[in-house]
């Protein structure tokens, strides 16, 4: 009973009766109403993770050793599983079952009783659920933590993952939760579990640890998740917004060649860069105190220095020049055509690929003559600070290529756009 990530839509266009499952005595009408029920789930979750995660970066305040983005997601998905349990019980029976407090007769009728299992098994499988129900539980929750010892072998990757995909942090499941999590138990300790390794390493693949690449695989090295992460949201979210309307300012027939100035694809990139720059200013906090409405918050260059740079992993000196060379960019005016990365690319250490990245950044983000905003300027300077001190000078030319490749493509989907 796992959820996708936000980015799994491919899974969704699975067709429904080839999907693997995990309880295997449930009836088709019972496993009909898990899929319903799951895909609802997902899309709910690939939905509305970008404007959810946006939101909530913002309401959190900024606690020394603690991960935004671990606080934000633990409740995101805790609410998408609630949402996912909540929708079982309103449809797994004749009738919705009562969740506050659970109707817990119905509820066994409903899944244990109902199922494939024989007579004996649903005696012990109902007799487990009770004694689920009762158990004391610890913080942070864990999946199949009841009577973990009979849990297959065979489920032990699958396990892991989900506890990984579904980490509630210190936020206690509710009691739909709790009984989805003991009847899955139950029933799988009864002998009502997939035992193919095949069907079990597909119901493993359904799942995703993370919406967001793994730390190995982190752009700029030297900085935390929480950075990187933001890139993400603010990416995603600049798309969201923009990308509707480019399909209605430009035209094929009026489409400029991609090295004019005045195409659609250096006019849009500026939109977008402003856009993404802006938010990761907001999102990092680097605004004025002063301004306490979220629209009218004054960005603050040298805050943005001083959080990102002073939080980074760099050595104190490696800061203090990345500090020095961040003022006298900025302090610099900027020639046009415009450059995000205007420095010799063989002054940045680090694998060799990184240079080609560099080489791709400026072309793919070129705005041409178009000046650039203060926020674009603050956030071009900050990452030419850090890469020229070496902030991937030990990343593995393997992650380098992996990260230029995913840069490759998305601006290959930049240019695709431009033909709508």
């Amino acid at each position: 009973m796992g959820l996708f990530r936000p980015s799994d839509s491919k899974n969704l266009a699975t067709n429904k009766e080839q999907r693997p499952t995990l309880l295997t005595c449930f009836t088709m009408e019972q496993r009909s109403v898990e899929r319903e029920c799951l895909d609802m789930a997902n899309e709910m979750s690939q939905k509305f993770y970008v404007p959810s995660m946006s939101d909530c970066i913002d309401m959190t305040e900024v606690v020394k050793g603690s991960s935004i983005k671990e606080t934000c997601e633990t409740q995101y998905f805790r609410q998408v599983y609630i949402t996912y349990s909540d929708c079982v019980f309103s449809k797994i029976g004749a009738m919705s079952i009562a969740t506050d407090p659970i109707d817990v007769k119905s509820f066994i009728d409903a899944t244990i009783t109902a199922s494939n299992l024989e007579g004996s098994k649903k005696n012990a499988a109902t007799k487990d659920f009770n004694a689920c129900m009762a158990a004391n539980y610890s913080l942070p929750y864990s999946h199949f933590s009841y009577n973990s010892d009979k849990n297959p072998p065979i489920l032990r990757s699958y396990i892991e993952k989900m506890n990984q995909q579904l980490d509630f942090g210190q936020l206690a499941p509710t009691a739909s939760i709790l009984a989805m999590d003991c009847v899955t138990s139950a029933l799988v300790h009864n002998g009502c579990v997939a035992s193919s390794d095949q069907t079990v390493a597909e119901l493993t693949q359904e799942l995703h640890p993370s919406s967001y690449p793994a730390d190995s695989d982190l752009w700029m090295s030297c900085l935390n998740e929480d950075r990187q992460w933001f890139s993400f949201v603010c990416g995603a979210s600049a798309w969201s917004e923009l990308a509707p309307r480019w399909s209605q300012d430009c035209t094929k027939a009026t489409q400029p060649s991609r090295g004019d100035e005045n195409s659609c694809r250096v006019k849009r990139m500026k939109q977008y860069l402003n856009f993404v720059t802006d938010c990761l200013m907001q999102k990092s906090k680097a605004v004025s105190a002063f301004y306490s409405m979220k629209l009218f918050n004054k960005k603050d260059p040298m805050m943005y220095k001083d959080i990102v740079i002073g939080g980074s992993t760099l050595s104190d000196q490696q800061k203090k020049s990345s500090m020095k060379f961040f003022d006298q960019c900025m302090a610099e005016n900027a020639t046009l055509p415009y450059k995000t990365f205007p420095y010799d690319v063989e002054k940045v250490p680090g694998p060799a690929v990184n240079k080609d990245f560099l080489n791709l950044i400026n072309v793919m983000f070129r705005i041409g003559n178009q000046l650039a905003t203060m926020p674009m300027r603050a956030d071009d300077c900050l990452i030419s600070a850090l890469l020229l001190n070496g902030c991937n000078a030990k990343q593995s030319s393997e992650v380098a290529m992996r990260i230029f490749t995913g840069l490759s493509g998305m601006d290959k989907l930049f240019d695709l756009l431009n033909y709508f």
